[in-house]
C-alpha cells in the first residue's frame, strides 16, 4: 500500500486571537482553522492551515517565510509547500443575538444591537455578515451577505420579547451556518445569561435540546 502524503500550505492570519495555540520560547503559534482535500488521482492531500503568529506581547508577527515553519504527520517531517499572509482574505461573521424578554432591562437589548452594529460597521466591503436572533428558538434574520446595511437594518429591528434563553440551540445554528462556508469564519454570541427557561413555577430549567459540548463538538 502506498503511503498517503501531506502536503501543507501554510496561511499565516494577521490576527490577535483563535482557539488552539503553542506556545514557544519565541512567541505563540496559533492554529485558526485547517481545510484539506485530496488531490486528484493521488493519494496525498494538500491542506492548508490558517495560523496566527504572535509574540510574546499577543500581538502579530509580520514577514514570517516559509523557513520559519515546520510540520509533522505521525511524526514525521510534512513537505511544506508555502507561507503567505492572508490579512485581505474575506472573514464570514455569523452575529447571534439574543431577544429573550431578560434582555428588556437596564437597557441591554439597546446596547447590544449597538455593539452588533458596530461589528458590522468595522467590516470590509468584501466580508460577510449573517444575523441570527434567539429566544425560544433560533431565527435567521439574515444569511451571509455584503450587504451590511441590510443586516444593520435587521439589528435595528431586533426587540426583545421571547420567554426563554436558548443558547445553545442558538449556538449551535449559528456554528452550522459558519461551517457551511469556508475561509476565515468567526461567531459572535451577545447575550445577558445563561441556558434557561422560567417556567410559570419560576424555577429556572435548561431551554436548549442540546448541551454545550454538543456545540463544542461540532
Amino acid at each position: 500500500m502506498r503511503k498517503q502524503t501531506l502536503l501543507i500550505l501554510l496561511l499565516v492570519l494577521l490576527m490577535p486571537y483563535a482557539p488552539a495555540s503553542a506556545q514557544s520560547s519565541t512567541g505563540t503559534l496559533v492554529v485558526n482553522y485547517v481545510e484539506g482535500a485530496q488531490l486528484s488521482g493521488e493519494l496525498a492531500y494538500e491542506v492548508h492551515v490558517f495560523v496566527s503568529a504572535l509574540d510574546s506581547n499577543g500581538n502579530p508577527i509580520p514577514a514570517l517565510k516559509l523557513e520559519n515553519f515546520s510540520a509533522a504527520e505521525d511524526s514525521l517531517p510534512a513537505q511544506l509547500l508555502e507561507a503567505d499572509e492572508v490579512s485581505d482574505t474575506p472573514i464570514n461573521l455569523i452575529l447571534a443575538v439574543d431577544t429573550s424578554r431578560s434582555m428588556s432591562a437596564l437597557g441591554k437589548i439597546d446596547a447590544v444591537k449597538s455593539a452588533a452594529t458596530a461589528f458590522v460597521n468595522r467590516l470590509r466591503p468584501q466580508d460577510k455578515v449573517a444575523l441570527v436572533s434567539f429566544n425560544l428558538d433560533p431565527a435567521r434574520e439574515a444569511e451571509l451577505t455584503t450587504d451590511h446595511k441590510l443586516v444593520a437594518d435587521r439589528i435595528a429591528l431586533l426587540s426583545a420579547v421571547g420567554s426563554g434563553t436558548c443558547l445553545y440551540n442558538a449556538a449551535r445554528d449559528a456554528v452550522t451556518m459558519a461551517s457551511a462556508v469556508g475561509g476565515r469564519r468567526a461567531v459572535i454570541l451577545l447575550t445577558d445569561g445563561r441556558d434557561e427557561i422560567v417556567p410559570a413555577n419560576g424555577t429556572p430549567t435548561s431551554c436548549s435540546s442540546i448541551e454545550i459540548d454538543d456545540v463544542i463538538d461540532l
